[in-house]
């Protein structure tokens, strides 16, 4: 079962761009970590595995998996699919 947790330093990140009077940046901002962040969900579909929890953080996203030791190749792929979505 999947779970999604918003991190205080999240809202307070959140609130912080908000006050700052730049709508624009925090848009681009947001569509790009949720771009960046599909990646790595994408690749953790296509490599079977299992996401336990996905926790929004003042720095971004953090996905959890089940898994803990994958193979050098499915973590080489798992890790650059997050930046090769952001270059589509």
């Amino acid at each position: 079962m999947k779970k999604i947790k918003i991190m205080p330093s999240a809202c307070i990140m959140l609130l912080a761009m908000i006050l700052s009077d730049r709508a624009e940046l925090i848009l681009l901002y947001s569509l790009s970590a949720a771009l960046h962040e599909f990646g790595h969900i994408a690749a953790a579909k296509i490599l079977k595995i299992k996401i336990t929890e996905i926790r929004f953080t003042y720095s971004g996203m953090r996905i959890c998996t089940e898994e803990y030791m994958i193979s050098y190749k499915k973590e080489i792929f798992f890790a650059l699919s997050g930046p090769l979505a952001n270059m589509l």
